[in-house]
């Protein structure tokens, strides 16, 4: 995938009043994704409904995985939803690793004393169970998940923001997604968006005009102030 990336008015740098950095999960941090997907086919074929593809799933996505399920299976939700999960965890299991970089660069944000978080629209088991499978569960001082109802990211940013007495203006929400970027508005802290994905649409990024869009983890990094990390490998 080739590198874009786009900057409104904003300088090169992290501005230096920013020091607490809200992460998207899937497709921020780990390309979990594809995982994601794999697994409602799974799912769906244990049922013996029609499998449908990744842009067909992609469209249920708001809720949290058991929102999706209930919407997905209709009167068998109830059996489906630990199927669902017993699928994703052994799927995640053969690619657990994190994006190539990203350790590093929580680890020196840290170093730094920027405070992390994630907000994700996974639910907390399906949170919980990925951060765990990227050994990042150490980075970051609050994980929180979605709601079975929508999407609730800005509320999320807000609850987590009021907590720490951090304000707005002096975060960041960074995700792989056009609706993180509507998010990090409501929530009225800085646009990030990840463009290193394999799954990422940079075109509905870009539409949505977040205030950097970057097209690998080691942009994140320079962007950061932080150490670059082409050379990491995929830890």
């Amino acid at each position: 995938m080739s590198i874009h990336r786009t900057i409104v008015g904003l300088a090169t740098t992290r501005p230096s009043n920013v020091r607490t950095l809200i992460f998207d999960l899937d497709g921020t941090l780990g390309d979990s994704l594809p995982v994601v997907v794999a697994a409602f086919q799974t799912t769906l074929a244990a049922f013996d409904l029609p499998i449908l593809s990744q842009r067909e799933i992609f469209g249920f996505f708001g809720p949290t995985e058991d929102g999706v399920v209930k919407a997905m299976f209709g009167d068998v939700w109830r059996d489906a939803i630990p199927v669902y999960y017993d699928a994703y965890q052994r799927l995640l299991c053969e690619r657990p690793s994190p994006f190539p970089g990203i350790p590093r660069v929580l680890e020196s944000c840290k170093d730094a004393g920027l405070q992390l978080a994630i907000v994700t629209g996974k639910s907390d088991r399906g949170a919980v169970v990925t951060v765990d499978a990227f050994g990042l569960g150490d980075c970051f001082e609050t994980i929180l998940g979605g709601s079975d109802q929508g999407v609730i990211k800005a509320d999320q940013i807000t609850d987590i923001l009021c907590g720490w007495g951090i304000e707005p203006s002096d975060s960041a929400y960074i995700g792989d997604h056009s609706m993180d970027v509507s998010e990090a508005r409501r929530a009225g802290v800085m646009a990030l968006s990840a463009g290193w994905a394999s799954t990422v649409d940079l075109i509905a990024i870009e539409s949505a005009r977040p205030d950097v869009l970057f097209g690998s983890v080691d942009e994140f990094a320079r962007w950061l102030d932080v150490e670059p990390t082409t050379d990491e490998g995929g830890e």
